[in-house]
């Protein structure tokens, strides 16, 4: 079947996974009866761009599990240790009378 296109945007942009959470597997497919079948990523841009009501993004979280809903981690990079400093041997250079 092929994949419904995402409606326009109408409404606020929500979270489908509830606030501070996003879809975690992007390629499930969540089937709502009367509804068509719709992988989680593509329900998770529909409701980013506003093509759900703020009303139905409410209850979603609650019926979505096939989404594996997580907590959205915010992008940081790795710390940096900066790698330790030996002093160089110093050889004093010969003397000459």
């Amino acid at each position: 079947t092929p994949s419904p296109t995402p409606a326009p945007s109408t409404f606020p942009g929500c979270s489908v996974c509830g606030d501070g959470f996003e879809v975690g597997n992007p390629g499930a497919v969540f089937d709502f009866p009367g509804q068509p079948a719709v992988s989680c990523g593509l329900l998770q841009g529909i409701g980013e761009n506003g093509g759900i009501d703020p009303s139905q993004c409410a209850f979603l979280p609650n019926l979505i599990a096939v989404c594996e809903c997580q907590s959205i981690v915010p992008e940081t990079s790795a710390p940096v240790t900066p790698a330790p400093i030996s002093p160089a041997p110093i050889t004093p250079a010969p003397l000459t009378p």
